[in-house]
This record gives structure tokens, sequence and C-alpha cells, in this order.
């Protein structure tokens, strides 16, 4: 199948609600959406934060390629070129709640039976949210045909692909796979292993995470001890929610966000909680005050928050998160 081809299929799964291991129908996905004209053979693509995300890997994967007239990579053995269009179409995960969905699209895993005769194929999932085994059903694919498997959420898989059920290989799908780029990995299920044929993705610039707001709002400060700091970070509906303790010379500080800056090449936001001085006379002992602070996103949610406390002239690193990546 060309590369073409292959994402104009490809183009359905952006849309496509689906549950683990849920067959979607066969032939072709039921649903389409635009997918940019221009496609690279490329693992990632390029982001207007000039951001390169990884791609997937196998632990069969073919390495040694070699350059086609138009100026592609194939593998050595040829063309990656299927029988028609996927006779079925695994959905693994669902996506009906996710932030950012046209930020976020799934990433495809082609599987083309690479032998003569037909074969039970079916595929074993851990994902990074649960750190949980799941299988789909066994899918008869015939001699020369495809399955196409679409990773609906954003985070890290490890995918094993089985043939009447022996394992061919595993695939590993970086979070960094997931953007606002159609792409597929593409497979051949040879005998007895998995042969890596590359990524193929559209080429669009994807729009980098911006901060749309960020607010703190803070308790009254008591008297505490500097052992006594916390905080907790997570993802909610396209907010970051950092909850926690500061302390500080006295409980009369006031807390301020100090910082929400990003960093593009790592796709992490820095978020910096500060204790600053007033005026009001305060009891002397060290302070520990509460606070919530929200921090509101365009376009796309960092991959990585990291909190910071601000106090005593010091920073210090109280807090680390990843989008669905709990493991």
């Amino acid at each position: 199948m060309k590369r073409r081809a292959l994402l104009a299929s490809l183009g359905a799964a952006g849309g496509t609600l689906g549950t683990a291991g849920c067959l979607q129908g066969t032939g072709s996905p039921t649903t389409t959406t635009d997918a940019p004209g221009d496609t690279t053979t490329e693992p990632s693509a390029t982001r207007s934060d000039t951001t390169t995300r990884e791609s997937s890997t196998t632990e069969n994967s073919t390495t040694d390629r070699e350059r086609t007239d138009d100026g592609t990579e194939q593998p050595p053995d040829g063309e990656f070129d299927p029988a028609g269009d996927p006779v079925a179409t695994l959905s693994v995960n669902d996506r009906s709640e996710l932030s950012f969905p046209d930020a976020n699209r799934p990433h495809s895993l082609a599987l083309w039976n690479a032998v003569d005769r037909e074969r039970d194929v079916r595929v074993e999932w851990v994902d990074g949210r649960t750190d949980e085994l799941e299988r789909s059903d066994a899918v008869t694919v015939p001699a020369d045909g495809l399955l196409q498997v679409d990773l609906q959420v954003p985070t890290r898989y490890v995918v094993t692909v089985r043939a009447d059920d022996a394992a061919l290989g595993e695939v590993r799908v970086d979070r960094g796979q997931f953007d606002c780029n159609a792409s597929a990995g593409r497979y051949a299920l040879r005998e007895s292993d998995l042969e890596d044929y590359g990524v193929v993705s559209t080429a669009a610039g994807c729009p980098a995470p911006t901060v749309a707001e960020a607010s703190l709002t803070a308790g009254d400060g008591d008297c505490g001890s500097r052992d006594g700091e916390t905080a907790v970070a997570g993802y909610g509906d396209r907010a970051v929610t950092v909850e926690g303790t500061v302390p500080a010379p006295d409980p009369c500080h006031d807390l301020a966000i100090a910082d929400v800056s990003y960093d593009g090449k790592t796709r992490t936001a820095r978020v910096v909680v500060e204790a600053t001085t007033n005026d009001e006379g305060c009891v002397q002992c060290v302070g520990a005050i509460d606070y919530t602070a929200t921090i509101r996103y365009d376009h796309d949610f960092p991959d990585r928050v990291e909190v910071y406390h601000r106090s005593w002239d010091e920073d210090r690193r109280v807090a680390t998160t990843t989008w669905n990546d709990d493991i």
C-alpha cells in the first residue's frame, strides 16, 4: 500500500471514538477527516516550537534503509505493499473525554500479513496510564491482508503482536508519537517475527502549548516547619492543578505564581510558586501556607509539568506530573 493511500485511510482514525479492544468494522475505517496533503517517512513531525518527537520502535526493527528515486527510505526487502484496505480496525482506549483531541490524533499500527495464508492476528498491550495487560479478540487476516490498530490516547504503549497464538514481536510507541498529524507505524508479519517498515506521517506544524490563564488561591498561613513542604500536581480538563504547602520565613508571607515557562525541546512546563514578603507584622515562626494553583492551556498540554517552590531565595522542585503516563 502506497504512503498516500495509507495516510488517506488513517485520516479516518483521527475522529474515531472507540473502547479498548473494540472492532470498528471491516474495510476502511468508518469516518473521515481531512489530513494535510504532504507526507513524510520521518518518524516525527515539525512543530511550530521546533520540537522533535520520538518514533515508535520494535524488537525486530530494520535499520538498514535504502533510498528510492523519490528520496524516501525503504527497507532492503522491498515496499510495504499489502493488498487493499484494512480488513478490520481495532481501537485501543477511549478518547471521548480527551483534552485537545485535534492536537493529539491517534497513532496507528498497520499490520501486514506478509505470508501466503490467512492467520488469526491478535494484539496485546500495556499502556502508561494503567500498567495493565489488555488483549483484543483475534481477527482473521487473509494472505497479504492488512489489520489496522488505532492507539487513541496519547501515552506510552508496549504492543505485542501475535499470529495464530505465536508472538511475533513487540512494538513500543512513545508518548511523543501523538500530535496533530496522522501517523502510522508499518509492520510486516513474517513467519516468525515482525519487520519494521518505519513510520509515515503527515507533516503539518503543530501549535505549542500556550498558557491561557494562571491563578493561585492561598489560605491563611500558620506556624509550621520547613519539613512540612508538599505539592501534588495533576492534569484535568485543559488545565493543570497544583495543591501544596509552601514553607516561608513567617506565616504572613504572600504567595504568587512567579513563573509558568515552557521548554519546547523537552515539552516540559516549569511552574514556580513564590513566597513574598508583605508589610504586616507577624508572629515569629516558620510559616506554612497552603495554596491551590490552576494553569489553563490553549492548543495542547505540555507533556510534563515540574513544580517548584521559591522561598529563602532558593528554588526547590517539589512535584512532577506527566500527561497520561502514571507509571
